[in-house]
């Protein structure tokens, strides 16, 4: 579809943030758990219209406070049926295009909505191969610097090393090329609220998403993130220690009723709120590594998983996976902010 086009799209919640260029699976099962995903991914299948529905990110129950869900998402095209049965679904999928919701029937998160297409608005290069402005793109009078702040390459750079100075555990090296799908990348990849991500994911013209990314990034470490049952009180990881493990996004956990969880990964824990407990199994998400139960001292919840290389020559030899609708991101004690 083209930019402003106004389409009827079958919306599907989800728990996981959707962005362009994401390839990932999708698993439904006909069950109290994803049986209504399942019949009408059916009867898109089984129709005359193309294999695209919008994935909408349904917010955690803290969250639910701020917004009821996400008025935009990404459109999602069906690549490949892999395993089709009368009680089971998996699919191979990819996010496409961004949209945002114009219809004003919002009772319903099962629903096909009017939806407006959106398009990133690309930027001019400011500056030559030299590093010298071209004085054809000078916005008036300005700074250097401001001029600076108006060209996506070094907004780029200038995010690249806040994250290297932030979260030394994350390799932006590995991001995305490309401006646009690099902002994308830090929506699903670093740990902004729910607000922020909204904001950024309905924000069109380029400039202004990776600006307001680097404000945030400059903020990330006086935030850390709390269990969600015992609040900010239990500080669980600080942001400053999460750590990536891949190049494509964030890392999901996929439960057995088939949904996902988006997991923090960080490299180590607050041991003063957190315990792991259980043997060790081999049965794991990654290869290579076996993993223990982790729990919130305090409400004794389930928070996610300690991982353990089985080789000593593996790296990392230890890191932790943390469900991140069971955490909630706060400010730390020694910071206060009225910027959300």
């Amino acid at each position: 579809w083209s930019e402003g086009d106004r389409v009827s799209l079958l919306l599907i919640p989800t728990n996981i943030i959707v962005i362009p260029g994401l390839m990932f699976p999708l698993r439904f099962r006909d069950d109290q758990h994803t049986g209504l995903q399942f019949a009408l991914l059916k009867n898109l299948l089984d129709g005359d219209d193309p294999n695209v529905f919008g994935a909408v990110h349904v917010p955690n129950e803290d969250e639910r406070l701020e917004d009821t869900w996400c008025d935009c998402g990404v459109t999602v095209q069906i690549l490949d049926v892999t395993d089709e049965s009368q009680s089971k679904l998996e699919l191979k999928c990819m996010g496409r295009q961004r949209y945002k919701v114009i219809s004003e029937e919002l009772a319903s998160r099962h629903m096909r909505a009017s939806v407006e297409i959106l398009e990133d608005h690309k930027q001019p290069r400011l500056y030559d191969p030299a590093g010298k402005v071209r004085e054809t793109f000078l916005y008036g009078p300005l700074p250097v610097w401001q001029h600076r702040l108006r060209d996506v390459f070094t907004l780029e750079e200038l995010i690249k090393k806040e994250i290297a100075l932030s979260c030394p555990g994350v390799d932006a090296d590995t991001a995305p090329t490309e401006p646009i799908m690099f902002s994308y990348w830090i929506i699903s990849t670093m740990p902004f609220k729910f607000r922020q991500r909204n904001k950024m994911l309905r924000e069109d013209n380029l400039i202004v998403r990776l600006r307001s990314q680097l404000r945030y990034l400059r903020l990330l470490n006086h935030f850390d993130y709390c269990c969600l049952e015992c609040g900010s009180g239990c500080p669980v990881v600080s942001c400053s220690d999460l750590m990536s493990l891949a190049s494509e996004g964030p890392f999901y956990h996929l439960k057995p009723e088939g949904m996902f969880d988006e997991t923090v990964l960080a490299s180590r824990v607050n041991t003063d709120n957190v315990y792991w407990y259980g043997t060790a199994t081999k049965k794991s998400t990654v290869e290579g590594y076996g993993r223990t139960l982790l729990g919130c001292k305090t409400c004794l919840k389930d928070l996610g998983w300690k991982y353990a290389a089985f080789e000593k020559d593996t790296e990392p030899q230890i890191f932790y996976g943390l469900k991140r609708k069971l955490l909630l991101i706060q400010a730390s004690r020694d910071y206060e902010s009225d910027d959300e």
